[in-house]
């Protein structure tokens, strides 16, 4: 079965987002997992989880001679270079690479440069007044299309909660608070944090009406690793 035709609707998910899908729903599939260093190995994930200073951990349960064995793999997932569903009878693919659903894109309402303009002096105001930590928002150029608007506005506002769960974490405000004084707005083809000395950019599809919104778990992982 050729997939490539129904894989245009289906929405691309990041490592992390892909097995800890496969994960919660006790998906029984084995994995291929090649590492950045070329190795591979055969196995069914069994955990994953953020780990401060360290990104996003996965266990794999490996399995030798078509056997689970006692061996277990912990890896970062930035030093997995691929994964390979290595058994797909009986499971549904399309239902895993989709997260389960072949998602609509979201219905955006209007905004004005106005509002998104209120929305960033809001960002810094409400993460002053929970976690105590001062920042400034970065001049973003606005379209003129008030749905692009509207996502902005949204998107950046779930952003702000994110930034607050993240500073929740005593050590982690303690580096952000030591390294950033600025957050930028970038617009990008996908979502990507970088640190540029006192700013931290936010790189994220903001004006595509067809994107999906910000993801929690890679959101947080990006923020660490940066920290």
């Amino acid at each position: 079965m050729f997939l490539s035709n129904i894989f245009k609707k289906v929405p691309v998910y990041n490592k992390e987002e892909l097995l800890l899908y496969i994960l919660e729903n006790t998906i029984d599939i084995i994995l291929d997992i090649t590492t950045n260093s070329g190795r591979t190995f055969k196995g069914y994930v069994i955990s994953i989880s953020e780990v401060v200073n360290q990104g996003t951990i996965v266990l794999f349960q490996i399995i030798e001679n078509n056997k689970a064995s006692g061996s277990v793999l912990q890896i970062n997932t930035e030093n997995i270079e691929s994964i390979v569903f290595a058994n797909t009878e009986g499971v549904d693919i399309i239902n895993v690479l989709s997260k389960g659903a072949i998602e609509k894109p979201k219905e955006y309402t209007s905004s004005s440069k106005l509002d998104v303009k209120r929305r960033f002096k809001k960002f810094t105001e409400v993460i002053l007044e929970q976690t105590g930590v001062q920042l400034e928002v970065s001049q973003m150029d606005l379209p003129d299309d008030a749905k692009q608007l509207n996502r902005i506005y949204q998107i950046t506002e779930q952003i702000q909660k994110l930034i607050i769960s993240v500073l929740s974490e005593q050590d982690a405000k303690e580096s952000w608070v030591s390294k950033f004084t600025e957050v930028k707005f970038v617009e990008h083809e996908f979502l990507k944090v970088i640190s540029n000395d006192s700013i931290l950019a936010i790189y994220f599809p903001y004006t595509n009406l067809m994107a999906p919104e910000i993801n929690k778990t890679n959101f947080n992982s990006l923020v660490i690793k940066v920290l």
